[in-house]
């Protein structure tokens, strides 16, 4: 199943995007419905913990890219003023928050 908002491909048994953390659509009807365990899963694992587990990772990744953008502007940012060069932050700091922006971080 394809996510509509990021374009990637999951597994049919998971109820969120494993990049974005979106909800898919498509397993929305089945959610009242309770699920058949079968022992070809695992023996006796539960497939309801995967999309949970899914949506977590999804959001810790979210968490991540966001600290990864503070921590990048936060050395740019100090490695130019320490240089003499303050004039790339202009350009530096609208252009990382429209990338935080247009994520929707």
């Amino acid at each position: 199943m394809m996510c509509p908002k990021c374009g990637e491909v999951n597994n049919d048994d998971v109820y969120m995007c494993v990049r974005c953390g979106h909800k898919l659509q498509s397993m929305q009807g089945e959610r009242s419905k309770p699920r058949q365990q079968n022992d070809s899963n695992g023996g006796g694992k539960k497939k309801g913990l995967v999309p949970e587990l899914t949506m977590q990772g999804a959001k810790l990744g979210i968490y991540i890219e966001a600290w990864v953008y503070a921590i990048a502007l936060l050395a740019a940012g100090v490695f130019l003023i320490v240089k003499g060069l303050a004039w790339p932050l202009y350009i530096l700091v609208p252009l990382i928050g429209l990338t935080i922006a247009l994520r929707r971080i």
